[in-house]
């Protein structure tokens, strides 16, 4: 088995084990590493809200202002980042 085709199967195993749409994506190329069990890791892409790395405004359900910075949601989207939230 050729090492295009061995990673092609595990791809194919790891998009059918764990991918979701728009959560946790595998590319077609996916690097693997070999773990030294009976397995290998595949690479994979994961999806992280802005929100839960801190990394950016949080909005109260019904307010539409920052309540770090009181930054509305439309200044925010035009990439103003007062807080630095």
């Amino acid at each position: 088995m050729t090492e295009d085709q061995r990673r092609e199967k595990y791809v194919e195993a790891a998009k059918r084990l764990y991918e979701r749409e728009g959560e946790i994506e595998i590319d077609e190329n996916a690097e693997l590493s070999d773990s030294g069990d009976p397995g290998e890791y595949v690479q994979a892409w994961v999806w992280v809200p802005q929100d839960e790395a801190g990394d950016g405004h949080t909005f109260s359900p019904g307010v539409d202002r920052c309540v770090h910075c009181g930054m509305t949601s439309s200044e925010c989207e035009k990439g103003y980042r007062k807080c630095g939230m």
